[in-house]
């Protein structure tokens, strides 16, 4: 066989092409040039550090989602959108997640249920951009990379992670917790609060509007009857009447509570102008539609017992809320004893 120039050009081409084309188990067939047909991949929780071939090893068990600036905010022009875009201060510690199960979400997005749902629904699109490749679309933790990569399966919302707050569930989207990596450079302040209401149908099957309105006074400074004020307080104020205690399943009023009762009618007596509103709550064991009967059986002894001893009926409303407003963590140790009571709100 004669070699020409011409030959010889086409042999060293064809030579250039196979040498340029590469497989591995990681590709889909022979690539020409690899490093030119498609960017190096990188990881969201783990940068390998690749260049070209060479791996950074000790980068390649550290998680490098991160969150955003320490100070910063993302431009907004509304005032109020402005102001819940402020720099989120609870912190990136094992205090910091258990100091926020009292955080609260703006009452804003809970101004009322309409509003409330219409958030979630928004929460629900980004939760399935954002968060459904690994808890599933129904937040049961079976997402696509649990089942096709076979990872570690998150608990299911309405398993064990049932009993996260709203506060915590924001905290967890922000920082992240045990394999799950930060979304505070993903997500903003706005948008995880919507995802973190719409993880709370996944955790209950629904919103649970009058809860959720209850959770609002979770951690707030409990006034006690009898260590406040009476007068200096405001119309909107509750005060718990802790000396009023029932039996379990039970509406009548021990002897310790008239005691109570007699001092806080020497109050109304003494100013004839002040209305109030009697109110019962329970804390969560047991049906609910039990709960609130119990509750308003509960608030109508009272009222009825302080009518008998001279109060005009009309300065008096009693209400049963079941379990719908706690203001501590229901636990068996210490928060559902808090969240059985009866208390006064002042209305006028």
């Amino acid at each position: 066989m004669k070699l020409n120039f011409k030959n010889i050009t086409l042999l060293a081409g064809a030579s250039f092409l196979m040498m340029s084309c590469s497989r591995n188990e990681d590709s889909p067939g022979y690539e020409y040039m690899p490093d030119m047909y498609r960017s190096q991949a990188i990881e969201a929780y783990v940068d390998y550090g690749l260049v070209s071939d060479d791996e950074n090893e000790e980068l390649k068990n550290t998680m490098s989602a991160r969150i955003p600036a320490d100070g910063t905010i993302p431009f907004n022009a509304d005032p109020a959108m402005a102001s819940i875009m402020m720099p989120y201060s609870t912190e990136n510690t094992t205090e910091g997640y258990e100091e926020s199960k009292f955080n609260k979400i703006p009452s804003s997005y809970i101004e009322t249920e309409e509003i409330a749902n219409a958030h979630a629904k928004d929460g629900a699109k980004l939760f399935t951009y954002f968060c459904s490749h690994c808890h599933g679309a129904k937040g049961a933790g079976d997402g696509k990379v649990v089942t096709y990569g076979e990872y570690n399966p998150p608990s299911p919302y309405n398993g064990g992670y049932k009993d996260r707050t709203l506060g915590q569930i924001f905290h967890v989207i922000t920082y992240g917790k045990g394999a799950m990596g930060p979304h505070g450079s993903q997500l903003n302040k706005d948008e995880r609060w919507k995802v973190a209401l719409h993880v709370r149908t996944l955790q209950h099957g629904n919103l649970n509007y009058a809860e959720l309105l209850g959770g609002l006074r979770i951690g707030e400074e409990e006034k006690v009857f009898g260590q406040v004020d009476l007068p200096s307080i405001k119309v909107g104020e509750y005060v718990s009447l802790r000396g009023i205690n029932f039996a379990p399943g039970s509406s009548e009023l021990t002897n310790q509570a008239k005691v109570e009762l007699d001092s806080l009618n020497s109050y109304l007596i003494a100013y004839p102008n002040v209305k109030m509103e009697i109110a019962g709550h329970t804390d969560n064991t047991g049906a609910e539609e039990n709960n609130i009967v119990l509750s308003k059986e509960r608030a109508n002894s009272v009222v009825t017992y302080l009518v008998a001893k001279g109060v005009v009926e009309g300065r008096l409303v009693a209400a049963g809320y079941g379990s719908a407003m706690p203001i501590a963590i229901n636990d068996p140790e210490t928060g559902s004893a808090k969240n059985r009571r009866i208390e006064f709100v002042k209305i006028k």
